[in-house]
């Protein structure tokens, strides 16, 4: 329910500040699996604020690089901007 209610808020945010075709960029998959991680095993090592913010930075910062050097071709992109966890 936690999860639900986490998720839900976003997109209620992200329509009030009408972003638009944006809006649904803040609910990809990776931010429902991390709430679920936070929401059930909050004390586990994974869980803990240093390991969610650092790996959503490296995340982005991957993502937007992959996106610069190849935006010729989006396909190519994607898939170089995919980081394993």
């Amino acid at each position: 329910m936690a999860v639900l209610l986490g998720v839900y808020s976003i997109a209620v945010v992200t329509h009030y500040l009408h972003l638009g075709d944006t809006a649904d960029l803040f609910l990809i998959s990776s931010f429902g699996a991390m709430a679920i991680l936070v929401y059930v095993v909050p004390r586990a090592e994974f869980s803990q604020p240093r390991n969610i913010i650092g790996s959503n930075v490296i995340a982005a910062v991957v993502g937007v690089t992959g996106l610069d050097l190849l935006a010729h071709d989006i396909l190519v992109a994607s898939a170089v901007a995919w980081p394993p966890r």
